[in-house]
């Protein structure tokens, strides 16, 4: 099983994650020689659509413990409908092999307003 994480944002927030990616012992899966790409998807007004809504590369911060972070834009999240999404990183190696690394929730919050 790969490590769950659950995440919090608002809506149009630029925001940097910072996940770690565990095997199925939950011992660190070392990132050395492993490209990341971690997709954030499931909709919660459309459940049942498997196509994400964005996708971002990982950038390994300690190959050794697995830390990884992704960085999430104010774009990427500006329209996006309040509610539940899920997420997933995946790791490929040189050969093409993938393997899931971290899984979760996306909590995104409503965009407060400031007023004017």
């Amino acid at each position: 099983m790969a490590q769950v994480q659950h995440l919090d944002m608002y809506a149009g927030e630029s925001k940097t994650f910072t996940l770690y990616a565990r095997d199925a012992s939950n011992l660190p899966v070392n990132l050395s020689g492993l490209t990341i790409s971690w997709t954030v998807g499931r909709r919660p007004n459309d459940p049942t659509n498997r196509t994400g809504v964005f996708t971002k590369s990982g950038t390994i911060v300690s190959a050794p413990a697995g830390s990884f972070t992704v960085p999430v834009a104010n774009a990427d999240t500006q329209n996006l409908f309040p509610g539940i999404y899920q997420h997933i990183a995946e790791t490929t190696d040189s050969q093409g092999n993938i393997e899931v690394v971290c899984v979760g929730r996306m909590r995104v919050r409503s965009n407060i307003q400031s007023a004017s």
